[in-house]
Formats: structure tokens, C-alpha cells, sequence
């Protein structure tokens, strides 16, 4: 194994299953850590191979995004109907994201349904000044 796929395999197991920002902290510290080591030439390679490792983690997901632990519960018989249409024995990742204000967001590698009241406002707001 070469060297930016070891870095990519590290980068992704360290930020796997953490929230947006800490990843983006881990990020940051990453890219910092590569140019005091004199491998930022590598990270081309290395974005390659983490890029490879996330669609092929996020292949067996459902990624099941609501805004705090009190939605979670509301959509759950979404999350459920969606699941039962998509015919596949996915497992479910849930995620908290206080940014999409409330509904949810489903997503998978092939699809994505955002049911968010976030976008709700956005195209509310995009309709009204057209």
C-alpha cells in the first residue's frame, strides 16, 4: 500500500463517524500535519483515495439526517416507508444537523430526498423574490 492510501485510510477511519465539524477540525489538522512532514504533494492522491473509501462506505448506508433527537422519533415511519421502497437491506446512520432547522434529509449513494424545512425556506424565499 503506498503511502497517500495509508493517509487516506487514516484520515477516513478518524473521521468516519464524527460530526461535520469536527471533521472539518480533523481536516484541518490533517493538512497541517502533512506540510510539516513535507507530504502535501501527496494530497491530490491522498483526496483520491479517501473520496474512493467514503463512496464505498456509503454504499451499504442510509444516511438519515434530522436536526435534534426529538425529530429522530417524528420521522421515524419516514425513514421506515422510504427504507421499505428502496427494496435493499441498508443499514441506517442517523445524524444530527441543528442547520437543517427541522424535517430531514435521506440520503444514499444513488439518492437523495431533503424533506428539510431549511430547503423548504430556501425555495420559499427563492420563488418570492423571482
Amino acid at each position: 500500500m503506498e503511502l497517500s492510501q495509508k493517509y487516506a485510510q487514516a484520515l477516513y477511519e478518524l473521521t468516519k463517524d464524527k460530526p461535520k465539524e469536527e471533521q472539518e477540525s480533523i481536516f484541518a489538522d490533517f493538512i497541517k500535519v502533512l506540510g510539516e512532514k513535507g507530504h502535501s504533494k501527496l494530497l491530490p492522491g491522498i483526496l483520491k483515495n479517501f473520496e474512493r473509501l467514503v463512496s464505498e462506505g456509503e454504499s451499504s448506508y442510509i444516511n438519515f439526517i434530522v436536526a435534534d433527537e426529538k425529530a429522530k422519533d417524528i420521522y421515524k415511519s419516514e425513514l421506515k416507508n422510504y427504507k421499505d421502497h428502496l427494496k435493499q437491506n441498508l443499514k441506517v446512520k442517523i445524524w444530527l444537523d441543528k442547520n437543517i432547522i427541522g424535517g430531514f434529509i435521506i440520503r444514499t449513494k444513488d439518492l437523495i430526498i431533503d424533506k428539510s424545512y431549511k430547503t423548504a425556506l430556501i425555495n420559499l424565499y427563492n420563488k418570492a423574490i423571482k
